[in-house]
């Protein structure tokens, strides 16, 4: 700025105050002014979201780990053995599990799809196939169709294909309608189940021990058929085994799944303990039929072995475990969520008021009711999405609809960083809470002091959901998960807002007991808001994305550096974006001159 003013960098016009230079650019020239206003946050936001997802990305796909193992070769004066290589891939399957029974009219229709046909047609699909005959409702097979159905809140109906939570397929019109989903899926972990929910691994890192019942599964036209206590059946078409192959070792999980994809069959083999089989037949639902009704009986395997896997230490209490995660993320959202900028600002601005009465009986009774209060309306709000996940929490497109509003909340917090509301907006709301306390203050009775109090305290805090309504709507999504009954539901949003109220409650001591004036400033309410923006909008994407890792004790942590990694990163970009404008600016005003 010089003798002449401010100047306009659209038209030249130069004016006497900033002021009237601002509304010359808004009556003006409205595409300018708007545009380096919406358009610097806008892509600031739009590079870390980008660095965001692809943080999420990494974080949710791992490595393909290879395992070589070199059998010794042995030279002898009549024969060379030739070392060989065996080499354990692990690649991205895509797995589903299938429920069936013998006699079903519909499953014998689906059986040949889903169980012949669709793993020869796609090399990298699994299906875990849970088959027992009509009739048979106390085999482990129909025990474990009841438990999907309870934990996946599917119906106990066969055929039914699980592709995942909210991804189910049930019946014989519907069940083939899963292939279009199949046909363009790279890779899908395992839906398995635990005592206390559905879990999900990928095929590589399931124990074949730990799954329930005695599961069939099929892949690449091969298949593996449990027959308990750790013995397997495995048939294939091919090359053919002999006794000379038969070797003393005992084989492991990973080395029994691998029979399904290795090409070598005979050499991957060679030197485990097995028994040679003259071939398996495998039945569907239509060998309880007769021959004149079409469907296909069975499925053949010309070579088969039965083999005795590898003994190891019982399975883990999955349910303890998922519990405990469930507990830890309990902990680490409430903490997140607990850093409230809205609450915080508003309490303390409140509270300062109540320091000209230099009384801390009122401040312990204002604050006290506030605290009480903001605890009571989020377990309410809370209270009722976990009912509304726990009614319709299958359809999968509600998950994506609710999470994508939690990740707008999320951007828009991030937003009001960056673009902060103007202090008169700001400004006139508080002046009307101040008013509201100040009236309260001049009534000298006790009750209508409380009264009025939570009537104030309810009003600010729906204002507060607002602000901070994706915390509460991505941890009763998640918990809405866990099969639990009614009251530890119930126990953990008493624990969550517990935790959510403690930093509140922390304020209103430090208030009555120090009389001290300070709270917080409007810059630490927006750089709070930054945070708790960015934490919302990694754990929504989180959920949508991979919500397996939600499963992980660490997840919490790595939720937080990503926050806050992601918070620094936006001050840094709209501190240097905005120093380079400023600097344009003042040689734009020089130039003037």
């Amino acid at each position: 700025m010089g003798s002449k003013g401010y100047r306009c960098r659209v038209c030249g016009k130069t004016f006497k105050t900033s002021y009237a230079l601002k509304q010359h650019l808004k009556s003006s020239h409205p595409r300018y002014y708007y545009g380096t206003r919406i358009g610097i946050p806008c892509t600031i936001i739009a590079v870390v979201v980008l660095a965001s997802l692809f943080a999420v990305y990494l974080t949710s796909h791992q490595p393909t780990q290879t395992i070589t193992k070199i059998t010794t070769s042995i030279q002898t004066t009549s024969q060379i053995a030739p070392t060989t290589t065996q080499t354990v891939q692990k690649t991205e399957k895509t797995c589903i599990v299938y429920f069936t029974y013998i006699g079903c009219p519909n499953c014998a229709v689906t059986d040949p799809i889903v169980l012949s046909k669709w793993p020869m047609k796609y090399r990298r699909l699994v299906v875990i196939e849970y088959v027992w005959r009509d009739g048979e409702i106390t085999h482990p097979n129909a025990k474990t169709l009841g438990e999907y159905a309870r934990i996946y809140r599917s119906r106990a109906a066969v055929p039914q294909i699980i592709l995942g939570r909210g991804e189910i397929w049930v019946g014989r019109d519907k069940v083939p309608r899963a292939e279009k989903p199949l046909s363009v899926l790279k890779a899908n972990p395992c839906p398995l189940i635990s005592d206390s929910k559905p879990i999900s691994r990928s095929f590589e890192e399931i124990k074949l021990k730990e799954l329930p019942g005695l599961p069939k599964i099929w892949a690449n036209g091969r298949i593996l058929i449990s027959l308990g206590n750790g013995r397997w059946i495995f048939g294939w078409n091919g090359s053919r085994v002999m006794a000379g192959d038969v070797g003393d070792k005992i084989m492991d999980d990973s080395h029994l799944k691998q029979l399904l994809f290795e090409e070598d069959v005979r050499g991957w083999l060679r030197g485990y303990r097995f028994e040679v089989l003259e071939g398996v037949k495998v039945p569907f639902s239509g060998s309880a039929f007769p021959p004149s009704s079409g469907y296909v009986p069975a499925a053949y395997f010309e070579n088969a072995v039965k083999i005795p896997v590898e003994a190891s230490d019982p399975p883990p209490n999955d349910s303890e475990n998922s519990l405990i995660n469930l507990l830890m993320l309990t902990i680490s959202i409430a903490g997140m969520d607990s850093l409230n900028p809205c609450a915080f600002y508003i309490l303390t601005f409140l509270l300062s008021i109540l320091l000209y009465a230099r009384s801390r009986k009122k401040i312990l009774i204002v604050g006290g009711v506030f605290v009480i209060t903001s605890g009571l309306c989020y377990f309410l709000f809370m209270a009722a999405w976990l009912n509304i996940f726990l009614i319709a929490g299958q359809v999968r497109i509600l998950v994506w609809i609710v999470m994508g509003f939690a990740a707008l909340a999320g951007i828009l917090n991030i937003k009001d960083y960056l673009c902060p509301k103007p202090v008169e907006e700001s400004g006139g709301r508080l002046a009307r809470i101040g008013a509201s306390m100040r009236r309260l203050l001049r009534k000298g009775s006790m009750p209508a002091l409380i009264l009025g109090s939570f009537a104030l305290a309810f009003t600010v805090n729906i204002y507060e959901l607002i602000c901070t309504v994706g915390f509460p709507v991505i941890y009763t999504e998640i918990l809405s998960s866990y099969n639990l009954p009614l009251i530890v539901h119930i126990l953990y949003l008493v624990l969550y807002n517990v935790i959510y109220v403690i930093p509140l409650a922390a304020i209103v001591l430090a208030f009555a007991f120090t009389l001290g004036g300070r709270r917080l400033t409007e810059y630490q309410a927006r750089v709070l808001k930054l945070v708790s923006g960015w934490l919302i909008l990694v754990l929504a994407l989180t959920v949508l994305l991979n919500p397996a890792m939600l499963e992980h004790p660490l997840t919490s942590l790595q939720v937080m550096l990503l926050a806050l990694g992601a918070s620094a990163l936006t001050m840094a970009l709209e501190k240097g974006i905005r120093g380079w404008i400023y600097a344009r600016r003042v040689r734009g005003s020089l130039r003037a001159d």
